[in-house]
């Protein structure tokens, strides 16, 4: 999937999901969209794990950060910016 997403000459969007089941184990899911050139939109599940710990903004986006360590950094900038609001946003909290 991280070679099929550095062939995307568009912008990568994510979305991610944080949540407890019933069993209180938590899971975070990480889905990209993107564009066609055809104007088709796209989207894949590129991450989901067991997450363990506070569901701190600062926790968040250390696991978010593993999850997406292994894709093209310049599509990753506007996500860095993201998980820095995540992070201040708790600060001011």
């Amino acid at each position: 999937m991280a070679q099929y997403l550095h062939q995307i000459p568009f912008r990568i969007y994510l979305s991610f999901d944080l949540w407890s089941s019933p069993n209180h184990r938590s899971f975070l899911g990480v889905v990209a969209h993107w564009a066609t050139l055809e104007g088709i939109l796209k989207s894949a599940t590129i991450g989901f794990c067991r997450f363990q710990g506070p569901h701190s903004g600062s926790n968040i986006a250390e696991v978010l950060w593993q999850i997406l360590e292994r894709f093209e950094q310049e599509k990753l900038d506007i996500l860095q910016l993201t998980m820095q609001l995540i992070m201040i946003q708790q600060l001011l909290n």
